[in-house]
């Protein structure tokens, strides 16, 4: 398959010995680079070829990236709001294992998606660095993938924070009953 447009060229041959080889055009020296980082080198030939950026591309790989960075923080922020409902409505009323079985599953799950959302900014920043003059507002500049980070480690130590309150006070209160 080949694009002329510069999209990937994929071609496979399966030669005695097993090995397939690919060409491929990359639109960014980046991904090219990366790429071949990837790469198993004594198995197989890689060519790359790079190919800049139009301005119109860099637009559109900016705003896909920042929609999917922003949808993957919000189904984060979804289930940090559904994991606090939850221990809210019913967290002293769990058992130990109730609660490190909830917990889990609620940092597993959500930081599978925040995971997601810091992807897509990081590669949002290296779209930025790796064409500056095609930017022109400097907020695209700041420092996204941190940000996203913080965010997201303060938000699962607060829930944390929350679910030990919730627990230790609704204990005592039950102590203080009787």
């Amino acid at each position: 398959m080949h694009l002329t447009n510069g999209c990937p060229l994929l071609r496979r041959n399966f030669p005695a010995f097993g090995c397939w080889t690919r060409y491929t055009t990359f639109r960014s020296p980046l991904l090219a680079a990366l790429f071949a980082q990837q790469s198993p080198s004594n198995t197989c030939r890689f060519e790359f070829e790079a190919i800049p950026l139009t301005e119109i591309e860099v637009i559109e790989a900016l705003n896909l990236h920042a929609t999917n960075g922003m949808s993957g923080f919000a189904i984060y922020l979804t289930l940090t709001f559904a994991y606090l409902t939850a221990i809210y409505v019913v967290g002293a009323k769990l058992t130990g294992a109730q609660t490190v079985l909830l917990s889990l599953l609620y940092l597993a799950w959500s930081t599978s998606f925040a995971m997601v959302a810091i992807t897509h900014l990081q590669s949002l920043e290296s779209i930025v660095l790796e064409y500056p003059s095609l930017i022109r507002a400097r907020m695209w500049f700041a420092p996204w993938s941190v940000m996203g980070t913080t965010i997201t480690l303060a938000g699962m130590a607060v829930c944390v924070y929350f679910l030990r309150e919730v627990r230790v006070n609704d204990t005592t209160e039950e102590h203080e009953s009787t």
